[in-house]
């Protein structure tokens, strides 16, 4: 109990503490509201608003001191989407009086009662699931794993029964209560990296570079990439490739075999601060068994899968233009000694940023856009309707402020077809350190990999992975018997080491 109390008495505190001062109302719709909170403000999607106008100020009788002025609440709602200078709020109540311009709006806390800890409920008895053999289950909240060097963010195990405070911080958040505290199956990896890498990973990739017949790892750090046979048994680089200048920054690897010789291309993909842009340099090994770059390209290359899971190279050129700063997106081809934009854009409807997106197949439709929104939600658009996901994945440190706008380079979306063509998702929820607002800066402390099965309606999550750091990035790699498949996945600690965890799909 009296650890309980603290941690409220400082949750209470740290709010007060980064809680933005009020706001106006610029604009009022039906059924929402623009409110002047921008990303500096440092709100966020699911963040509870109180929308309310302000009358006469009250004066004490005796005293005469101010003591403030009278409110009057309007409605509140919840922060749909945040823009550079503006946010929406979607209104989950609102009174019958008008909402005009310049009506204030305040950040509402969520308000946790102890007394839910205080007389825990009883947890419902549910059925036992047998397990696989690198599963367990447990609630959406297991203990975290720790680093082979013990940098981890281990917790011990909570209760099966969900409190009070947990739904609302999920309903808060934006998160669909029943799935937050839901049973769920949880996976462990079946393979962690024996050795910690002494930097901090923001992208990886995976191929034959140097055409032994063998995979190989590409990590990188955000100026140099590191080589490693894959898996890597140390964290002893074979070849380093340190990215030439001072202001760019690497934002993504991706590896193909393009030009058809035997041996996967390395596709660096960099922000450059100083010009500034986004551009990607070609590089291969060649005799002698060093980096050789081929080709620089003003575009950024992203993979993305098409159909049956195929992967698929693209690019996309960001513009001078505030307006709208995205050129449109293009498939990757080498042709006549070069690399460079296909003829005929990949096009898909709410789709502008080619970090946002890959296909999936749910029907014998053919592959559709499967898409993240501004709230870091993911969505599929279907015949009729769509699904979107109860919460947020793929937040990522690796961003870039471009035409009054954060961009960020997130990790893949990566999907997995089985025997009978019925698809299921892998993504990563990273979770930011110190709550919520951290998402801001881009700054996360541990994550969830998660894997979600398609069950005609929509996806549920069959199984998820606690990591004691955050997850930059994730690649397919054939497994042990032909025909399969393994997921290898990034994990950068708190200390800003790095690991690579391999798990069965």
């Amino acid at each position: 109990m009296h650890c309980l109390a603290i941690s409220l008495a400082l949750s209470c505190w740290t709010f007060a503490q980064t809680a933005p001062p009020p706001g106006y109302v610029v604009r009022s719709e039906t059924g929402k509201v623009y409110i002047d909170y921008g990303e500096a403000s440092g709100i966020k999607a699911g963040d509870v608003i109180t929308v309310y106008k302000e009358g006469e100020e009250l004066r004490h009788p005796v005293t005469k001191a101010l003591l403030g002025r009278l409110e009057t609440v309007l409605g509140e709602g919840i922060i749909r989407e945040v823009r550079p200078k503006y946010s929406i709020v979607e209104w989950t109540r609102k009174s019958t009086d008008p909402v005009p311009p310049g009506a204030r709006a305040r950040v509402k806390p969520v308000v946790f009662e102890p007394s839910a800890a205080a007389q825990p409920a009883a947890a419902a008895p549910t059925a036992p699931v047998p397990p696989a053999p690198s599963d367990h289950v447990e609630t959406a909240h297991p203990a975290a794993h720790t680093f082979p060097d013990g940098a981890g963010d281990a917790r011990p195990p909570a209760s099966t029964a969900p409190t009070v405070d947990e739904a609302a911080r999920a309903e808060a958040a934006g998160v669909d209560v029943e799935e937050a505290v839901k049973t769920v199956r949880v996976r462990r990896p079946r393979w962690q990296s024996p050795e910690v890498f002494d930097f901090k990973a923001v992208g990886m990739a995976i191929g034959d570079f140097d055409g032994d017949g063998a995979l190989d790892l590409a990590l990188a750090d955000d100026k140099e990439v590191h080589l490693y046979p894959y898996p890597p048994k140390t964290a002893k680089s074979r070849k380093d490739y340190r990215y030439p200048g001072i202001t760019p920054h690497i934002m993504s690897l991706e590896a193909a075999d393009l030009n058809g010789n035997g041996k996967a291309e390395l596709f660096i993909t960099v922000f450059n601060e100083g010009f500034p842009r986004m551009e990607t340099s070609v590089i291969e090994i060649q005799a002698g068994g060093h980096w050789v770059k081929l080709a620089d390209m003003p575009w950024i290359v992203r993979s993305y899968q098409g159909a049956k899971g195929s992967r698929l190279l693209a690019v996309q050129q960001l513009l001078d233009n505030k307006a709208f700063p995205f050129s449109s997106i293009f498939p990757l081809e080498y042709r006549d000694g070069k690399y460079g934009p296909g003829r005929q854009a990949v096009r898909f409807k709410r789709v502008d940023w080619i970090y946002d997106f890959t296909t999936v197949a749910v029907d014998d439709s053919g592959p559709g856009p499967l898409y993240h929104m501004s709230t870091d939600r993911i969505r599929l658009d279907l015949k009729k309707g769509s699904w979107k996901s109860p919460e947020p994945y793929s937040q990522t440190p690796n961003r870039l402020r471009w035409a009054d706008r954060v961009l960020q380079c997130r990790p893949p979306l990566l999907v997995r077809y089985d025997d009978k063509s019925a698809p299921s998702l892998y993504a990563v929820r990273n979770i930011a350190k110190f709550g919520g607002l951290a998402h801001t800066f881009g700054l996360y402390a541990r994550a969830e990999l998660h894997r979600k099965a398609w069950n005609g309606l929509a996806f549920e999550t069959t199984w998820k992975s606690d990591m004691s750091g955050f997850s930059p990035a994730q690649a397919w790699a054939p497994g042990a018997t032909p025909g399969s498949q393994e997921l290898a996945v990034t994990v950068v600690g708190t200390t800003g080491k790095s690991a690579v965890w391999v798990y069965d799909p």
